[in-house]
């Protein structure tokens, strides 16, 4: 709780750990199923996606936006860099 704002909720430091475990596994589970084309929701991405949302609840719309967009980006990145390798190497392969 904050001391300007008591009534917003503010997440400890584990309880950020444990949102941002549960959102890499998400993450990891969507680009497994991505790779192995399933294009359907699963159990899994059910559960995973409920451990998420479960964790994300204590934490404050800051914590919230600054860490699901931080894994959004990551993971965009790490793609392009991904990419540009396949390039590189195909490049090179010539």
């Amino acid at each position: 709780m904050g001391r300007w704002f008591p009534d917003r909720r503010k997440g400890t430091p584990e309880q950020v750990r444990k949102f941002d475990k549960a959102q890499a596994a998400q993450n990891r589970n969507a680009e497994q199923e991505r790779r192995a084309g399933v294009r359907e929701e699963t159990a899994r991405y059910h559960e995973l996606n409920h451990r998420t949302n479960v964790t994300m609840r204590p934490l404050s719309g800051f914590q919230r936006s600054m860490f699901a967009h931080d894994m959004r980006t990551t993971a965009a990145e790490l793609r392009e860099r991904r990419a540009e390798r396949k390039v590189k190497r195909a490049i090179r392969a010539r």
